[in-house]
């Protein structure tokens, strides 16, 4: 749970006002947050601790995350619909979220 090296860990970087809620260790069974692992809010401009895997971020209910998997440019949207969800970050995977709309 949670193991990764150097540049394989996963990441999320929040470019927003908007605060996002990052977890460390991610668990299938759950479609989220393992139960007792780690929480960090993410404010403007900050990432999650370099070299360490932190595997998802909270969408918040009716609101829309919208940003790049990696600098290079994936495109992503991830709607919280009316309920939140998590989105699970893999390794080796970044997200920049550049604009929340709630």
């Amino acid at each position: 749970m949670g193991g990764c090296a150097g540049p394989l860990c996963s990441e999320t970087t929040n470019e927003t006002g908007h605060p996002v809620l990052a977890a460390k260790d991610w668990c299938d069974k759950q479609h989220g947050p393992c139960k007792g692992t780690a929480h960090k809010v993410l404010h403007k401009n900050r990432t999650t601790p370099k070299g360490h895997d932190w595997d998802t971020f909270y969408v918040n209910a009716h609101c829309t995350f919208r940003g790049l998997k990696h600098s290079w440019g994936i495109g992503f949207t991830e709607r919280g619909g009316s309920h939140g969800k998590w989105v699970k970050v893999s390794d080796a995977e970044h997200f920049y979220i550049k604009k929340v709309s709630c």
